[in-house]
């Protein structure tokens, strides 16, 4: 009882419960003529259903990539993320720069109905290069994300990376961050 009044109080779709046979319960019988019993459509696919579809999409994409060299420090790459992260504050959607040293470029799109960063449960592991090191980002939010709070996740990308971290990802379905940063081979 309290499991269907919660699911009907969410505000996303919850999995569907799917019942099987079992040598260790005894069977259930089922009363056909209760109007209540109603039958569960599984999507047996790989990704969203249609009514998770209709209520997040389009998802609202942001992709940065921050390329220095083996000498450009962890600091350097965090100072060129903020700096990405002030030009989203202004409202650009996409960007690229290079001083010779270290690079970025970024873009924001929306996917209609595109796939989502989130839908492996695998973490995101890019390319390392060929020389240098790399800083991949991406963000991601739903329909009823707005820029700023997508954009702000950037923060969080920057506490892991100066906690030592050298990936993750954090997510709540459709919305939230991945970030890998990786080196080539001979810096490892």
């Amino acid at each position: 009882m309290f499991r269907k009044l919660f699911e009907s109080l969410s505000l996303k779709p919850r999995k569907p419960v799917v019942h099987m046979d079992s040598a260790f319960l005894e069977p259930a019988s089922v009363d056909s003529a209760n109007p209540g019993i109603q039958t569960i459509d599984v999507n047996l696919q790989q990704g969203p259903t249609q009514s998770w579809i209709d209520h997040a999409y389009p998802l609202k994409q942001v992709v940065i990539e921050i390329h220095g060299s083996a000498q450009t420090t962890l600091a350097h790459l965090i100072a060129e993320l903020d700096q990405v992260f002030l030009k989203l504050i202004k409202g650009e959607t996409v960007g690229e720069r290079s001083d010779g040293v270290i690079t970025h470029k970024y873009a924001y799109q929306e996917q209609v109905p595109g796939p989502s960063f989130f839908d492996e449960p695998v973490a995101f592991h890019p390319e390392a290069p060929a020389t240098g090191q790399a800083l991949f980002v991406r963000l991601q939010g739903t329909r009823y994300s707005n820029f700023p709070d997508i954009n702000n996740l950037i923060a969080s990308v920057m506490n892991e990376i100066n906690s030592t971290k050298t990936s993750g990802s954090a997510h709540d379905d459709d919305f939230g961050y991945s970030f890998a940063l990786v080196r080539a081979p001979n810096l490892k």
